[in-house]
C-alpha cells in the first residue's frame, strides 16, 4: 500500500515537475524578453548555428546560447533554416522573436530616391556615396535615359550593379506598358526619342501641370523642322554629360558647338539629357492640342505660351518688365 502512494506521489511531483518545465520554456522563449535594447547585428554567410548563437550572445540579443541552439536547431528540421544580414532587433524581443527574425529573413531595408531628372552621371555619384552599397558601376552597361527614378530598398551588400538593374528594367516595362495602350504622337519614331523628348520636357518644366503643354511646343517644333532651343540641352553639352553647371546659362554658351546644342541643331539630341520621369513620359505620348510653338518663364514659376513670334515676344517683355519691378 504504501509502495503504491510512494509511486502515485513519484508519479504526480514528475507531472508537476514537467508541466513547470514546459512552462517555464515556453515563457523563456515566447514571453520572457531577451534584448534590452535596440540591436543591429550582422550575421555572416555560410555560419553555424553555434556561432550566430555566440554573435547573438555577445551582442546581448539572447541570454542563452544553449536554449539558442536547442530552439534553432529542433525548426531546422521543418527545413527552416537561419539566414544571413544585418539586423535589427528591437528592444523587448523574445528568444523566438529572434529566431523567427532569422528565420524570415527580416533584415533592414534601407531606401534609396532617385530623383526625377537625374542624369546618369548624378544617379553613379548617388551611389558611390550611399552608404551600404558594395562593388563597382561598368558605366558602359547603362545608356543615359535608361534608369527609371523612382524609390528603391535594398539590404545591406546589395551591390550597386543590382540597384541599376532594377532601374533598367523598371525604365523597359514602363515603355512596354505604355507603348502597348499608346501610339507614340507625331513625328516621333521610336521609344528611344520618346525618351530623349522626355528628357527634354523633365528638365524644362517646373510645373507638372504644364509638361503636356510644353511637350506640344517641342512636337509642334519637331514637325515644322524648326530648332527645339532647348536650354536644357545646351546645360548638359556644357556640364560634360550631366553634372551641375556652375553658374547661369549665358548668350555666347547658345553657340557652344555640341550636337546636344538644340540651338545650333535641328530635330533632336543623339541621347535623352536625363532619366525621365512617368509623368514627363505620359506628357509626350498625351500633349495638349495646339499649334503653340513658343514658351518663356513668366513670374507665376511656370512659362508663358505663344503660338506666334510676335506673342511671344509680347510675353519676353511682361517677363522681363515684371523681373524689373521685383528687383526694384
Amino acid at each position: 500500500m504504501r509502495l503504491n502512494r510512494l509511486f502515485v506521489t513519484l508519479f504526480v511531483l514528475k507531472i508537476c515537475l514537467s508541466i513547470c518545465l514546459i512552462s517555464y520554456s515556453y515563457y523563456y522563449v515566447y514571453i520572457k524578453p531577451h534584448t534590452q535594447n535596440d540591436k543591429v547585428v550582422v550575421i555572416p554567410h555560410k555560419v553555424s548555428k553555434s556561432e550566430i548563437g555566440r554573435i547573438l550572445y555577445a551582442t546581448e540579443v539572447i541570454e542563452d546560447q544553449v536554449m539558442f541552439f536547442i530552439v534553432s536547431h529542433l525548426h531546422s528540421f521543418l527545413g527552416n533554416h537561419l539566414l544571413s544580414g544585418e539586423y535589427l532587433f528591437e528592444k523587448g524581443s523574445t528568444l523566438m522573436d529572434v529566431i523567427k527574425k532569422l528565420m524570415y529573413g527580416d533584415v533592414i531595408r534601407y531606401k534609396l530616391t532617385i530623383p526625377e531628372g537625374y542624369t546618369n552621371a548624378q544617379i553613379y555619384d548617388l551611389l558611390n556615396s550611399t552608404d551600404k552599397l558594395t562593388g563597382e558601376i561598368d558605366i558602359s552597361k547603362y545608356g543615359e535615359g535608361s534608369l527609371f527614378p523612382a524609390t528603391y530598398f535594398y539590404k545591406n551588400g546589395t551591390t550597386k550593379e543590382q540597384l541599376l538593374k532594377q532601374m533598367k528594367n523598371l525604365m523597359s516595362k514602363h515603355l512596354d506598358d505604355l507603348s502597348s495602350q499608346t501610339s507614340l504622337p507625331t513625328p516621333l519614331r521610336s521609344n528611344y526619342e520618346l525618351i530623349i523628348l522626355a528628357s527634354i520636357v523633365e528638365k524644362e518644366a517646373s510645373l507638372e501641370s504644364e509638361r503636356p503643354r510644353i511637350a506640344r511646343v517641342y512636337l509642334n517644333r519637331l514637325t515644322i523642322g524648326m530648332p527645339l532651343q532647348a536650354d536644357p540641352t545646351v546645360i548638359y553639352a556644357l556640364s560634360l554629360g550631366g553634372h551641375t553647371l556652375d553658374g547661369e546659362l549665358k548668350r555666347q554658351d547658345l553657340k557652344y558647338v555640341s550636337p546636344y546644342n538644340t540651338y545650333l541643331n535641328k530635330g533632336l539630341p543623339p541621347t535623352p539629357i536625363a532619366n525621365p520621369g512617368l509623368a514627363s513620359i505620359k506628357a509626350v505620348l498625351h500633349p495638349t492640342d495646339g499649334k503653340e510653338l513658343y514658351f518663356v518663364k513668366n513670374s507665376d514659376a511656370g512659362h508663358s505660351f505663344g503660338t506666334t513670334y510676335l506673342e511671344h515676344l509680347t510675353n519676353v517683355r511682361n517677363y522681363r518688365k515684371g523681373q524689373y519691378q521685383v528687383s526694384g
